[in-house]
């Protein structure tokens, strides 16, 4: 077996033990609720003695507030008891998280690695597949330039259709306005990695054309404000109430501009504002839509 296909194996053995270190933890939850559940029960039970026997006559009374006092004696035992039991089980669930951890942090790490190039793939089991399905998973890791973060990672579930031993795109959550199914058309069965790349590369663009606007939308001072759609396609920015200006956007660069002018004493500027902005890449967009406005209003 190749070294990818040992780690491959290994990753998929680490999350089944994973998943059976969750379910001990659920069970041990689930014992906590009903140890609760027990000591509510304990002392709502002996509040309803203690009010049934305060009627008692004195000699009665007082052998009563002996054995009710033996009660409570047993009571706080017993609730030692499970509140020692609760904390050794979230001890050992904590040991053995920890233990976990360290012993998986080196394939974590080297996982991590591989992630940082923004492209990985990685086994798929699904419970119900049938002994013909075959699935394959794409993972595309994207920064994001405004918050010097990484985003939440996008997938791409791949299927392998028995019929015509053809790949198809079985689940996804890249956004609808990402063209996968043309994508998936053109390359997915003919270069699997072209494939891959076209979708990494329209996420990356996406995301660069979200920090820049958001960038934008920082650096503009009140009045002015900007609205977006999801895949910032359109931008509408109003400038200091004097200008109204819709983008118009592809994944690289300002198609089209359309300026408005709000104040009358800006209207000779429309025009010069829509060629300036016109064809403008989004390297530094921010700085430089700045410019222009403020050089020619």
């Amino acid at each position: 077996m190749s070294t990818v296909d040992d780690l491959l194996a290994r990753k998929e053995e680490l999350e089944r033990e994973i998943a059976e270190l969750k379910q001990v933890e659920r069970v041990l939850g689930d014992e906590i609720v009903g140890l609760d559940e027990e000591v509510e029960e304990d002392v709502t039970r002996i509040d309803e003695e203690l009010a049934h026997h305060q009627y008692f006559d004195e000699l009665i009374q007082n052998l009563m507030t002996e054995g009710i006092r033996q009660v409570e004696i047993d009571k706080r035992l017993r609730n030692d008891a499970k509140r020692q039991k609760r904390e050794s089980a979230t001890k050992r669930s904590n040991d053995e998280y920890d233990e976990l951890r360290e012993r998986l942090e080196p394939a974590i790490r080297l996982e991590n690695a591989y992630r940082l190039g923004g492209l990985t793939a990685f086994p798929v089991n699904d419970p119900q597949a049938g002994e013909s399905d075959r699935f394959l998973g794409i993972r595309f890791d994207i920064f994001d330039p405004y918050s010097f973060k990484y985003t939440s990672p996008h997938y791409v579930i791949l299927r392998k259709d028995p019929k015509n031993d053809l790949w198809e795109v079985f689940k996804t959550t890249i956004p609808n306005y990402v063209p996968l199914g043309t994508l998936a058309y053109e390359h997915l069965n003919d270069d699997m990695i072209r494939f891959a790349g076209h979708v990494r590369r329209h996420l990356v663009q996406l995301q660069l054309k979200k920090a820049v606007f958001l960038r934008l939308q920082e650096k503009l001072e009140s009045p002015s404000g900007l609205d977006h759609d999801l895949d910032f396609t359109k931008i509408s920015v109003n400038f200091k109430d004097k200008l109204e200006i819709v983008l118009i956007c592809d994944l690289y660069r300002v198609t089209k501009v359309m300026a408005t002018y709000i104040d009358p004493e800006v209207s000779s500027v429309s025009k010069q504002v829509e060629i300036l902005l016109s064809g403008l890449s989004f390297n530094d967009f921010d700085e430089k839509f700045l410019e222009v406005i403020t050089s020619v209003v």
